[in-house]
């Protein structure tokens, strides 16, 4: 029982950690904040975000896109292997029959 109870509080130590992720992005993310610790992170918030997509967002959509590419060139190639392995005749009658 040990095995399941350290694995259900890691669970719900996640989840709530989520949670608390979420209502703070929430938290700084409002238009118009009212309180001033509100103002304050929300400033933050702006600051980084702006810096994030001047500097880090090109890094990362680059790495993404050749990361998508060396996926689909991989398929590609599995596929090609499967193709030169089987007729196609085989093929079509597998998949169609």
């Amino acid at each position: 029982m040990p095995y399941c109870t350290r694995h259900h509080e890691e669970y719900v130590k996640a989840k709530t950690d989520a949670a608390m992720k979420k209502d703070f992005l929430h938290f700084v993310t409002q238009e118009n904040p009212k309180s001033e610790l509100a103002k304050l992170a929300s400033k933050v918030w702006k600051s980084f975000k702006t810096w994030w997509e001047r500097t880090k967002k090109p890094e990362v959509e680059k790495a993404a896109k050749e990361s998508v590419l060396k996926k689909l060139q991989r398929s590609k190639q599995e596929l090609n292997k499967i193709a030169a392995r089987w007729p196609a005749k085989a093929v079509a009658q597998f998949f169609f029959s």
